[in-house]
Parts: structure tokens; sequence; C-alpha cells
């Protein structure tokens, strides 16, 4: 070592004194280029140049000659860069998992322990997964552990297996993925056909819809009963899967051989995941929601109040399609002037009892961490595990409320979202516009009389009157509970009919609207029809009776937005879908 110092100093001086010579040379013959070659040759003889043999994902790689400026910006942001994808390679959508039958683990762990240094596969993976380990209670368990995992064993038992050894099963869980205490041993069963080990695990990230992992290890030995083994098998997966993800996961993975371990006879095998969580895999919708509250409706109220409704519908006459177009169009203009919006992002991994309070805590205590404020961290988490637990607990008993009206409807609504179940057969209908056009005249064919049958006379079922009747009175004659804005100069035209509504009347269903429901083709929220309720009794009841009076309905009435539900698992023709339509809620 003594002599190698002395040699490495020698070379040094040497170096030095042929770069000064070069220096003062430099100004009288002009500058000394030397090839790569030539400065090889320099060195003593004996000194070895080569490098140690280090992985790649352990050199420690340094940016020189970014002292200031752009370039050290650079150089910082491309190191941190790299930080960030070395992490990200312990944060996988699934486990990755390392698996095999190793025939005695416990004389392989040197082996082991230098492939989880030196390769990336072993040291990156979450989970290995071991059979044969033929460990017993003599062996602890710190000699078949490695550094950066947790190791979780079910050694055979021999009264319960018959055998006096082998079998034995080891899951070992890499701590950069699930925290040692996180981890939680589920079942250990050991018989003559069968031997099993359950381990549930929350790791430190997993998509949004999984809550957590669990891992179930079996070895079967040769001379069991397959039915048997089988059986036990089911009746310990089914009750953790209550939907089909767990049945095709199959489809989310890659596997890959991996050499055997030590002088075993079987492959390992890696088996990496490909699956894409719903974040990224659905798009992100984006809609514009409005704000209501109490200003809006009183301002919307005055807005009904003081408009001169007579000004609308006089130049129209008795063309019912544009005084009805001409009054849904001024109603959407006073609540698209009156009603505040904002636009939110709909995420399809959202939870339904995620609001708006838990994502501001959220963001608070990112800021916090960012921050380095330790107190704040733990402040905002006990405030954030609160607020989580109500809006929980909130959810939970709207779910039950839902359950116990006397509405099918909201039951399956209420048990489709508690059990996640979602219907392969609601898709939508694939084609082109004129397969729409098709379904447009399917669902429209009873809407169409024909000329020959005579139109049907529903006279009898109303109260006869003796005299012809008008539209809406004057407002001075309309009781107060319901006075309406209609301002009549001179009245039109009297129309003869059998039927007539009155305001009141007209109030009265406006006051029993569901404001829950979506608007209709009309864009006229419900809201706004039963908030403004006696404001706009009053030429609402002259639309009805004006239809009523001409015996034609407005072509806007008979609009619908139309859904094909398929009726049957692969519909085939345009019989096979039903409609389910969304229409006004005014008429």
């Amino acid at each position: 070592m003594l002599v190698e110092r002395v040699l490495v100093s020698f070379f040094a001086v040497k170096v030095l004194l042929s770069l000064s010579w070069c220096t003062a040379a430099h100004h009288q013959h002009g500058p000394f280029v030397y090839t790569r070659d030539q400065l090889i040759a320099l060195k003593p003889a004996g000194m070895d140049t080569r490098t140690a043999n280090i992985p790649e994902e352990l050199w420690r790689r340094t940016h020189r000659g970014c002292r200031g400026g752009t370039k050290q910006r650079t150089g910082k942001s491309r190191a941190k860069r790299r930080r960030l994808m070395e992490k990200k390679g312990y944060k996988p959508r699934l486990p990755t998992l390392i698996m095999g039958n190793v025939r005695s683990l416990a004389n392989k762990m040197d082996e082991l322990t230098a492939l989880a240094m030196s390769q990336k596969e072993y040291r990156q993976c979450s989970l290995m997964c071991f059979s044969e380990t033929w460990l017993h209670q003599d062996i602890p368990d710190d000699n078949v552990s490695i550094t950066g995992f947790q190791t979780v064993r079910a050694d055979r038992d021999c009264t319960e297996s018959g055998k006096h050894k082998g079998g034995g099963l080891a899951v070992l869980v890499n701590n950069c993925w699930c925290s040692p205490g996180h981890i939680t041993i589920k079942e250990r069963i050991c018989c003559l056909d069968i031997e099993l080990l359950t381990v549930g695990l929350r790791p430190y990230y997993l998509p949004r819809e999984f809550s957590h992992v669990v891992v179930v290890a079996v070895y079967i030995p040769a001379s069991a009963n397959p039915t048997s083994a089988c059986g036990v098998i089911h009746s310990t997966i089914a009750p953790m899967s209550p939907n089909s993800t767990s049945d095709c996961l199959h489809c989310h993975i890659s596997c890959s051989p991996l050499p055997p371990l030590g002088g075993s006879d079987h492959n390992l095998v890696n088996i990496s995941s490909k699956y894409v969580p719903q974040v990224k895999s659905q798009p992100v919708t984006t809609r514009t929601v409005r704000r209501w509250s109490e200003e809006t409706s009183e301002v919307l109220q005055d807005c009904f109040e003081t408009t001169d409704w007579t000004a609308l519908y006089e130049p129209h006459g008795e063309d019912i399609d544009g005084l009805t177009e001409c009054i849904t169009d001024y109603i959407n203009f006073c609540v698209d002037s009156t009603v505040p919006t904002r636009t939110v992002k709909c995420y399809p991994n959202n939870k339904p009892w995620v609001t708006k309070d838990i994502k501001a805590l959220l963001n608070k205590k990112k800021r916090a961490f960012r921050a380095g404020d330790r107190e704040e961290v733990r402040t905002t988490q006990r405030e954030l595990k609160r607020t989580i637990r109500e809006a929980k607990d909130r959810y939970r008993r709207k779910l039950e409320w839902k359950l116990q009206q006397n509405n099918m409807r909201e039951v399956w609504s209420g048990m489709r979202t508690i059990t996640g179940f979602r219907s392969s057969n609601n898709r939508g209908v694939e084609g082109s516009v004129d397969r729409a056009n098709d379904l447009n005249l399917f669902f429209n064919r009873f809407d169409t009389a024909s000329s020959d049958l005579p139109l049907p006379d529903f006279s009898a079922a109303w109260p006869q009157q003796p005299t012809p009747l008008h539209p809406p009175p004057p407002p001075d004659s309309l009781p107060p509970s319901c006075d309406s804005p209609l301002h009549t100069s001179s009245p039109p035209p009297p129309v003869t009919s059998t039927v007539n509504l009155t305001a009141d009347q007209v109030r009265r269903q406006l006051q029993r609207l569901n404001m829950n429901k979506a608007a209709g083709p009309d864009g006229v929220p419900p809201r706004v029809l039963k908030a403004c309720a006696t404001q706009l009794c009053g030429v609402l009841q002259h639309v009805f009776n004006m239809s009523l009076c001409l015996q034609r309905v407005p072509v806007m009435w008979k609009t619908s937005c139309i859904v094909p539900v398929p009726k049957t698992p692969r519909p085939s023709d345009i019989k096979d879908y039903r409609p389910s339509r969304t229409t006004g809620q005014w008429h």
C-alpha cells in the first residue's frame, strides 16, 4: 500500500513538472498537444487503471463545470429528475413479484443477498415468494433475511402435514414498497394436501381503485388431492374477491423467466404489472356547474317580476312554436346572466365521499410538507383523519337513507355504489350518423298519426262549460297569492276551448317539481321553475291554454334526448334497444 502511494505521488510530481515545463516552453515554441495514448503512456508501470465493477444505478454522477447561471440550474433539475425516476421504480401500479421453488432457502441466502445488491430486478421488486423453503423452528429469521426486506414465513407443521421435513413458504416484502408495520398475517394453513400463507399489505402507493393488497402463497405437494387443495384455495380467496377485479388480473401482468436460485431445479419467474390506472385509462371530464344560492334565487325572482311578458308573446300571435322558443330562450338568458358558474374536473377514480374540504386539507398538508413544517404536517394530518371519518359517515347515512326509501331505483343505485358493480351491458351504441337516424325513426314510429285514423276526442273526460273561455285574465283579477307579472294592454283575440287552466293550478304543479332532476333539451333547470313558480305561473298559463285551444303541442315539448339502452347482452338489431329519454320539466 505504501509503495503504491509513493508511486502515485511520484507520478503526480512528474506530471506537474512536465506541465510547468510545457507552460514555460509554450511562450517560446507555441502550444503542445498530447494525444490520449501519449498521456496513458506517462503512467508508472504496474499501476492499474481499470474501474471497479459497480452497478450503473449505484453510480453517483456529478455535474462538473456547472458552477453557476443556467448550467447550474439545469444540472440541479436534471439530478432532481433522475432521483425522481429512481424513486418511481418503487411505485409500481401493481406489485412486482419474483416467485419460484427454491428447495432450501437457508443455504441460498448469500446468493440472494448478492442478487438484491447488484441486480435491479431483485432490488426493486415488491415481493419475493418462495416455496419449499425447508425451514424449521431452529432456523432464526435473521438467517433468512436480507437488507431492505421483511421476511414472513410459514414453516411446515410436521403434525398436521404428516411429514418430518421439506415444504414451507416464505414471503419477502420490500421495505421501500410497504412499511413493516403495515404487514399482517391473515391465515396459515398446513395439511396433507396444501400449505397456504395469506398476508395482508397496505403499501405506500396504490391506485385509488385499490385499497390494499392480499398475497396468497400456496404450495401443493405432489402426493396431494387436487380437489381438496382447490377447495381450500377457493374458500380462502372467494371472500376477498367480491367483484371481477381479481378475475381479470392475469390480463394486466407480464412474466419473464429468471435463472434458478442456487442448485434448484426450478426457474424463477419475474411478474411485472401492465395495469393502467383508471385515472389514466379514462379521460378527465370537465363540467360546468352553476352555483345556486338564496341570493341568486331572489335576483331571478326580481328579474321575472319586472318582465313585461306582453312584449314577448304578442308579436307571435297564434304561433305557439315561436312563442315557446321565445319564452324558453328568455328564461335561459336570465339564468345565464344571473347565476354564476364554475368549471370542475371529474376524475374517473374519484371516491364518492371525497369533498372539497378533504381536497383542501390534502393540498394544505402537501404545502406544509414541502415547507418542512413538521408540526403543521402533524396537525393537518389529524384534522384530515377526522374530516375523512366524518365524510364517510355522512355518505354511509346517505346510502342507508336511500335503502330505507320505497324506491327500487334508489335501492339498486345504492347497492351498485356499495359493491362497485359496473354492468358491461350498459354500453352505448356505436355507429355512424345513419345508425342514429335509424334509431330515431324506430323510436319515433308511434308519434306519427296515420291520416286514415280519426283523432281521439278527449272532451268527454273534461267538465263542459257553457261559455267560451279566453286566455289568462289580467293581473288585477288574479288572487293575491298568485300575483302574475302579465301586463296586458289589450287582450288577444279569444280562442274557443273546453278546458281552461288557472294560474294557481300552474303554480302548484311547478312547486312540486324535483330540483335534482336534469334539464331537458330546452335547457331550463327545474330549480328555476320551482323557485320562481309565482313569477312564471302567469306566462306558462297562457302557453298551456293556447296549446289546449289550438289543439297543438309545441315541437319543443315533443323533443327529447334519447339514449338507446341494450335489452340483450349482444344487441344485433335496433329492436334490441329500448329508449331512455329526457324531456323538459315544465311540460
